[in-house]
């Protein structure tokens, strides 16, 4: 619980950054880490700007009945969603939610991340060493963009993330920048439409 910065280098030249937010959903625990990316020469720079962890216990009573109690399930709801605004407050730019154990072990794994992913406002992703095809295809058909499995190399996995959050940052770009080429274009169909009716109405 609490704040504190800390710095993780892959490489000696800082370059531009990108503030994201990661949080954990755990069987125990949700955590929160908000840091900078940035992009140099030889990899990443990871410099975490905030950290945060609340107690939730999603896997009380899991091995008796088999799935994720529901006050549980509304309580990391509540807390995923907190993390959330948090993590805006500070400025990230691209948050990711991530579950384990608790989820891939419970009947209900899927249906308690919609919960929380309602709650949150952000996708909750279930992350699984399952290597089976079906797997991979069903991950795949909702939306997964890269599969990282055991053992895996730290630099590598970071690589991979700043990739993927620039290609997401390019394409909202892209979205923002079509929407205010609408707009103009509306802007001055409208103006040139009122210029119209203007010179109608002195030439009659």
């Amino acid at each position: 619980r609490g704040a504190r910065s800390s710095r993780t280098t892959f490489c000696e030249h800082d370059g531009p950054h990108m503030r994201v937010a990661a949080i954990d959903i755990g069987s125990n625990s949700i955590r929160l880490l908000v840091a900078d990316v940035e992009e140099c020469p030889g990899g990443v720079v990871v410099e975490a700007r905030a950290r945060a962890g609340e107690v939730c216990r999603l896997a009380r009573g899991l091995g008796t009945s088999g799935a994720i109690e529901e006050s549980a399930a509304e309580r990391a709801g509540v807390l995923a969603a907190e993390f959330v605004r948090r993590a805006k407050s500070l400025g990230a730019r691209h948050i990711v939610v991530g579950a384990t154990a608790a989820f891939r072990g419970a009947s209900n794994g899927g249906q308690v991340a919609e919960i929380i992913a309602r709650r949150a406002g952000v996708p909750v992703r279930i992350l699984t060493g399952d290597q089976d095809q079906v797997v991979r295809q069903r991950a795949l058909a909702s939306g997964a963009k890269d599969f990282v499995t055991k053992p895996f190399e730290v630099t590598e996995v970071l690589l991979r993330i700043r990739n993927l959050l620039e290609t997401r940052f390019l394409h909202r770009q892209l979205a923002r920048h079509n929407e205010t080429l609408e707009q103009r274009v509306e802007e001055r169909t409208r103006e040139l439409a009122e210029a119209q009716v203007e010179i109608l109405n002195r030439l009659a």
